[in-house]
């Protein structure tokens, strides 16, 4: 467990700590009886004592938590200065809860192949190197994240760009294809016309006598619409990606009836049309 996290602890109310009974006994300070403080490099360091924004997940560079450098400045001695009025029972707990985060991180034998020992944190240049060092690694870590921020933007950007060159391409294509599927559904158009005219001559009463044929059938309809999509086009055309961040846009037509899917489901009207009047017609024995 991340020494951020073991204490976390720390964060309770002055009151609290008062109603505390402290039964720990302060462990020997080896230190000051001349144990040489391991070796270990700054990488070494961040290892044991570091943690990850958990913002940035896993990708996050290892960074010095303020509750490590509080607690080793206080174990040190280094902030004695600072907590000289703190009533001895609060200042206690304060150590003893430092102590116990530090020595759940200290048993992790992966990260600790150094092996410091609880004391070695009560001396005064170590607890500045773990500053010192808490510096350095904020900087790195203010720096990369403003790094993922630019390169997170500049992906959004080139994603919306695509998306809005593709959308251009896509329906400058359907705008070309237009004449295309109107001649395709002249065949479809005409029978319609041929077999209301039948149904109107077979049957006196019939649901056909007084409706139009399908908008696509319609020379005025699709020439309007042909115009509505120039237009639609243009606008994409004249289209620019905005916004910060992550977060972008372009504006969009409605494109309405002027777009593929109407030009599909106007010619699958038809067809379907053209399917009841027949049975209309079979149905009147003609």
């Amino acid at each position: 467990m991340l020494l951020g996290k073991n204490l976390s602890k720390l964060r309770f109310s002055v009151n609290s700590i008062r109603n505390m009974v402290i039964g720990t006994s302060i462990l020997p300070i080896l230190a000051a009886c001349g144990e040489k403080v391991p070796e270990a490099s700054d990488e070494q360091l961040l290892e044991l004592l570091g943690s990850r924004s958990s913002f940035f997940g896993s990708e996050a560079p290892l960074g010095i938590p303020s509750t490590v450098v509080e607690c080793t400045q206080l174990l040190s001695g280094l902030a004695d200065e600072i907590v000289k009025d703190m009533p001895a029972e609060m200042l206690g707990a304060f150590k003893t809860e430092c102590r116990r985060g530090l020595d759940d991180v200290l048993k992790d034998e992966a990260k600790n192949p150094m092996g410091f020992a609880l004391a070695h944190f009560e001396n005064q240049e170590l607890a500045e190197r773990i500053e010192t060092l808490k510096k350095s690694t904020d900087e790195a870590n203010r720096q990369a994240a403003a790094e993922r921020r630019e390169r997170e933007e500049q992906e959004a950007r080139a994603a919306k760009d695509a998306e809005l060159e593709k959308l251009r391409g896509d329906y400058a294509a359907f705008v070309e294809s237009i004449s295309e599927r109107v001649t395709a559904a002249e065949p479809a158009c005409t029978e319609w016309q041929d077999l209301k005219a039948e149904i109107n001559e077979a049957i006196q009463w019939n649901n056909w006598r007084h409706r139009n044929p399908p908008a696509i059938c319609s020379e005025e309809q699709v020439t309007a619409i042909g115009t509505r999509a120039q237009q639609h086009l243009e606008a994409l055309n004249a289209a620019e990606v905005t916004g910060s961040g992550t977060f972008f846009s372009f504006p969009t037509p409605y494109f309405g009836d002027a777009s593929e899917e109407w030009f599909e489901r106007q010619l699958s009207t038809t067809t379907e049309q053209i399917g009841q009047m027949r049975q209309d017609l079979a149905a009147s024995g003609q």
